[in-house]
Parts: structure tokens; sequence; C-alpha cells
């Protein structure tokens, strides 16, 4: 049997940084994190192990954070991947000959980071969950599905089209080049 305060502790911090980067507020996703703590401990006694307890938790965060949104349609919010990218260790950062960051690719994910993250808003939340959960929290595509309640071939439509309504975006609305320095930027095409 499972112990709620073991699942709160080892699996708090993950869902509570899944939704904050579904609802864009920390203070929101605060309260939506209790929440599903809150519906965790009164469905533990159901909990039938057809999925682990973290694809279970996931589901049950997933299926608040949409609850909140379409309340919120007229103001959805959005993930900011490359923000969350940027908080993150940069283990997979390039690094030169003597060990520091290269600062060109730090300024080039900054340059990105800020081009991006509009046409990012843009995408349809059932798009931005499945790009959550396979990009950032790096769940398998299985697992996924488990989570949205959809099949593994419906995720991989959800992030293929995903990926191409993202760069259909992008190839609309940004010319990308390089500056004076020779870093990455992005030019926003006037409409």
């Amino acid at each position: 049997m499972i112990q709620f305060d073991d699942l709160y502790k080892t699996h708090k911090d993950r869902i509570e940084g899944f939704i904050r980067r579904m609802v864009r507020d920390a203070t929101l996703a605060q309260d939506l994190t209790q929440e599903t703590f809150i519906r965790a401990q009164k469905g533990l006694k159901e909990f039938r192990g057809e999925a682990s307890p973290l694809t279970w938790l996931f589901r049950i965060a997933n299926n608040l954070c949409l609850d909140h949104l379409r309340q919120k349609k007229g103001r959805e919010k959005m993930v900011d991947f490359f923000e969350y990218l940027d908080d993150q260790p940069q283990e997979e950062m390039v690094f030169s000959k003597n060990g520091e960051h290269n600062q060109m690719v730090s300024l080039e994910r900054e340059e990105m980071s800020q081009c991006v993250q509009e046409f990012v808003e843009r995408l349809p939340e059932s798009y931005r969950a499945a790009m959550v959960l396979f990009y950032i929290e790096d769940f398998p595509i299985e697992e996924i599905a488990k989570i949205l309640g959809v099949s593994s071939g419906s995720v991989r439509v959800r992030l293929h089209r995903a990926r191409e309504e993202l760069r259909a975006l992008l190839k609309e609305g940004c010319d990308f080049g390089r500056d004076e320095r020779n870093v990455f930027v992005c030019n926003r095409k006037e409409k």
C-alpha cells in the first residue's frame, strides 16, 4: 500500500514544476499542487496500480490544469519551455577547452527564448501538455498517454502537430540571423 506522506515527499516538487509550467503562475501552481495532493489523498484507496503513482499524480495535475485553463480561456497561459531550460543546470552547455561556459551559447539561448516564447504561447493546451511531459519531464510516450487519457498514437500526433505549428508560427513571424557579435537573433517580421 502506498503511503501518502511518501508520495507527497517524493513527487511534490516535480508535480508543482509541471503545474507551474502549464499555468505560468507560481502562486496558482502552489494552489493547484495542493489540490492535486488533496485529490490524490482522497483517491488513494481507489488507486489500482494500473499506472505508476507518478503517472497517476501527473494525470490528476494535468486534469486540474486543463480545468483551470478552460476557465481562463480568454487569458490563456502557456509554458515557456526555453525559460525553463534556462533555469536548469546546463550540463549540455558548450564548454571551451578551459571549462568556462561558451558565452555565445548563453546569448543565443537567451535570444531564442525571448523570440520563441510568444509563439509557444499560441499553441493549444493539449499540445503544450504533451510537449512539457515529453521534452521537459522526460516521460515516455506510453506514460504520457496514460496521464493525458489518450492513446500513444494521439500523443505522437500531438507532439508532431505542436512541432509543425510552432515551426510555421516561427517562419511566419521571425527572420532568423546573426548580429554583429555573430550571435543568433530573431527579428520580428512586420505585419
